[in-house]
């Protein structure tokens, strides 16, 4: 039987590093596979992605951590399964975890992203960690917290908001049978 099958490869191995360099480069394409060997598949790479947002806080008893450079904002890959043979990924799209610093206004930015879905989460260091929650992570007016953001190739988005809270959601009922 025949099927899609995703081929990417990168400019350069990026295996272990925290973030790629935005002179990375990637190719990804599509090709129906039916058993037989196939020729004449060209990759046109691309630069990696960008995006750009910022970290706020919503405070309802807490105060805001004053420096905000020892936040943390990680893009997670979404489990993938690919294999490389030489050099080039064959599988889906490969990702690996992605790290930005926070500046002091706040403001950060990926270059270089890999395509692929990633979940996004903010780390606040310890000790005010305990006393705040990530409530919303939107790119392009979407909630992207519980789903995950897709990335492509050649993709830039900027004015990501990821909010930060220190009021816990609830949930409260009662089961009946």
């Amino acid at each position: 039987g025949g099927g899609v099958t995703m081929i990417s490869g990168t400019s350069q191995a990026i295996e272990g590093r925290g973030s790629a360099s935005p002179d990375t480069l990637y190719a990804l394409e599509e090709v129906e596979v039916s058993g037989f060997p196939k020729s004449g598949v060209t990759l046109q790479l691309q630069r990696g992605s960008r995006l750009a947002g910022r970290v706020v806080f919503d405070a309802s008893t807490q105060i805001a951590p004053a420096d905000l450079t020892s936040l943390r904002v990680t893009l997670q890959p979404v489990s993938s399964s690919y294999s490389t043979v030489a050099g080039t990924t064959i599988g889906t799209t490969y990702t690996s975890i992605q790290n930005a610093t926070v500046r002091a206004d706040g403001t950060f930015e990926f270059v270089g992203l890999a395509p692929g879905r990633y979940r996004a989460q903010v780390t606040v260091p310890p000790p005010v960690q305990q006393s705040w929650w990530l409530r919303s992570a939107v790119v392009a007016g979407r909630d992207v917290l519980d789903t995950a953001l897709d990335v492509t190739l050649g993709s830039d988005f900027s004015g990501m908001v990821m909010t930060l809270t220190d009021r816990r959601s609830e949930l409260s009922g009662t089961l009946t049978t």
